[in-house]
């Protein structure tokens, strides 16, 4: 009896050694639960296991990475890049978070095991006309992907103050035309942070190849959440938005969504409002690169630049707001299969009026630079409509005139240090 009594304490004993290495206890409640392996189970190192346990218990928590290169998930793109793939199982459902505080971040997997995919992505350079820098995108190490199954979201968060940082996210979607399906999928809570995130690439950065019909973000009846510093590209929809508010998207790369689907880059949808759009590079998307379409309005759309839009035929602006109370100044619209900017006639109760236009530069696309639709062409524009003097209320921006410039004077002397153009 003594024998088997002390056979088990032992066992107890082994068990709890072998499981410390995967949880660091913090001040209070706070702990970190650290993923060691790529297979995704339910066994202790699993990124379903530190889902699982961050979310038993109060926060708030770090789910780490610290996988070595043995593991069979490490993939080799060459002699001196390689990341590691964790391919999620669809009979276990997407990794659904529900606890407040919860950070994953997939840069602590460069932190243990050191920078093996470097290098960075995306177009870099500047945004707006105040040339506001477009930060390039670090290759992290950890990819997350549905490989060939059918799974309709990576990651469901559903709690305040959730982060997820550092990933490459790619192929979630059950290949239907369905913007609920997700690379990431916001469901509920206050205060989300996504960032330093590459959403429908690969960890390179590279197309993988796949018809992804799922948006990249998507966010649902939530508020005061922010996006930044992601490059979101191959998406049904690079980053749909409905029935939000307060939130702010900024310094991301939207890039190539919406080639199969008409969708756009950046979707205000429904019901949205006081979205701050800043310092994005909305390029070469099948719809708008920027639409709020049906929205609330009194969103900010600031030093973005929209460039060569509308590919797909379908929406073909750089930024279509079918909503009132806006403010678009700074930006830059170039290259766009239709207008630079577009403001729908009414659509039933939802109205395009009382939008300041200010301080953009429009140039070479396919419409007007600004175009205040009198007809039902809400997706391409119906061109120029000559000064009537006549303002209706269903008309976009109450079909105001535009300025007639009848004289203009060169000013000798010292010139004023801004000037409003």
């Amino acid at each position: 009896m003594t024998f088997k009594l002390r056979s088990c304490l032992f066992a107890v004993i082994l068990l709890v050694s072998m499981l410390l290495p995967l949880v660091s206890f913090q001040p209070a409640s706070a702990a970190t639960y650290t993923v060691t392996f790529t297979t995704d189970n339910t066994t202790a190192g699993s990124l379903r296991w530190a889902i699982t346990q961050a979310n038993a218990s109060a926060g708030p928590h770090t789910i780490a990475f610290n996988i070595p290169r043995s593991d069979p998930g490490f993939y080799s793109e060459n002699a001196t890049h390689g990341w590691w793939r964790i391919v999620i199982n669809p009979s276990l459902g997407a990794l659904v978070v529900t606890r407040a505080g919860v950070t994953i971040d997939g840069t602590t997997q460069t932190t243990n095991r050191g920078d093996t995919n470097p290098g960075q992505v995306g177009t870099g350079g500047t945004v707006g006309t105040e040339n506001i820098v477009l930060p390039r995108y670090n290759r992290p190490e950890i990819e997350i992907t549905k490989g060939t199954n059918v799974l309709g979201t990576c990651f469901d968060l559903d709690a305040d103050s959730i982060t997820v940082k550092g990933l490459a996210i790619y192929g979630f979607t059950t290949g239907s035309v369905d913007y609920t399906n997700a690379q990431i999928h916001v469901s509920g809570g206050t205060n989300i942070l996504i960032e330093d995130c590459l959403t429908g690439t690969r960890a390179n950065g590279a197309n993988p190849g796949t018809a992804t019909r799922s948006a990249g973000i998507y966010t649902h009846g939530t508020s005061k959440g922010t996006i930044r510093n992601n490059y979101v590209g191959y998406n049904m929809v690079g980053i749909f938005m409905s029935q939000n508010s307060d939130w702010t998207i900024s310094g991301n790369e939207v890039f190539q969504n919406a080639l199969r689907d008409q969708y756009d880059g950046i979707e205000l949808y429904t019901f949205t409002q006081r979205m701050t759009i800043t310092g994005n590079l909305c390029r070469d998307n099948g719809g708008a690169g920027i639409d709020s379409y049906r929205g609330l309005g009194k969103n900010l759309l600031e030093n973005n630049s929209l460039l060569r839009n509308g590919i797909l035929g379908y929406d073909t602006s750089g930024a279509r707001l079918m909503a009132s109370n806006n403010t678009l100044r700074k930006n830059i619209a170039t290259g766009n299969s239709g207008p630079g900017f577009i403001f729908p006639q009414n659509v039933g109760t939802y109205k395009s009026e009382n939008n300041i236009v200010s301080q953009n530069s429009c140039y070479d696309n396919g419409g007007l630079g600004i175009d205040l639709c009198r007809t039902s062409n809400e997706r391409t524009g119906d061109g120029v409509n000559f000064n009537d003097g006549i303002y209706v209320s269903t008309w976009g921006n109450r079909g105001m005139d535009f300025p007639v410039i009848t004289s203009a004077s060169l000013l000798l002397g010292a010139c004023p240090s801004n000037i409003g153009l």
